[in-house]
C-alpha cells in the first residue's frame, strides 16, 4: 500500500503522456498538466480518464472523487471500530 501510495504522489501535477515517456528514458519535458499538453493522444487520455472515473466502486471501499481506496486517501481516518474501519 505505502508503495502505491508513493507511485501515486510521482504522478501529481505531471502529464502521464510524457511521463510514461520520461520513464522509458526519452528526453521529454513532462512539467506540465494534462489539461496543457498539446500531444495528439491528449483528448484520447483525458476520455479513457473519464471512463476510468465512472467506475463504481462497492460501498465504502474507495474516495469516490478520486477512485481511490479510503486506506490511501487522506480524507479518510482507519478507526477499526466494530463494523467501520474508516471514518
Amino acid at each position: 500500500m505505502w508503495d502505491l501510495k508513493n507511485q501515486l504522489d510521482q504522478w501529481v501535477g505531471k502529464c502521464p503522456l510524457y511521463y510514461i515517456r520520461k520513464c522509458t528514458g526519452s528526453p521529454v519535458n513532462f512539467r506540465h498538466t494534462l489539461e496543457e499538453c498539446v500531444n495528439p493522444k491528449q483528448e484520447l487520455v483525458i476520455q479513457e480518464i473519464g471512463i476510468l472515473q465512472s467506475i463504481q466502486f462497492q460501498r465504502y471501499t474507495s474516495y469516490y472523487n478520486y477512485s481511490i481506496t479510503q486506506q490511501i486517501c487522506t480524507q479518510w481516518k482507519e478507526i477499526r471500530e466494530g463494523n467501520q474501519k474508516f471514518k
